[in-house]
């Protein structure tokens, strides 16, 4: 019998998706600051996912392995969602670095 919650850590992270793709297609100005925390979190995810799995933090995974693709897929989405969610809330705007406005 195929356990129930193996897929769940999977689904939560599609839906983690949805919302990163939302944030990516809706304002251009984000995108490369989202893609570059996102591999940043990407990479860094399954490195501090090594200390948790030790005490307390033991999910199901597909593969069945200690820090499984969901855990890279998860620090990537999550990492690109806090990039930019406050300035997409509060409608803040990416001005290009190094130009600097004058009052006129």
């Amino acid at each position: 019998m195929i356990n129930g919650f193996v897929y769940s850590y999977l689904l939560m992270d599609i839906l983690f998706l949805g919302v990163w793709l939302g944030l990516f297609f809706a304002r251009s100005d984000y995108r490369r600051e989202m893609l570059i925390l996102s591999i940043l979190c990407g990479i860094g995810g399954p490195v501090t996912e090594y200390f948790y799995i030790k005490d307390w933090w033991h999910p199901l995974t597909v593969t069945g392995t200690l820090i499984g693709f969901e855990d890279v897929f998860y620090a990537f989405v999550s990492g690109g969602i806090s990039a930019v969610i406050y300035k997409f809330v509060a409608r803040k705007v990416n001005s290009k670095p190094g130009i600097k406005l004058r009052k006129v």
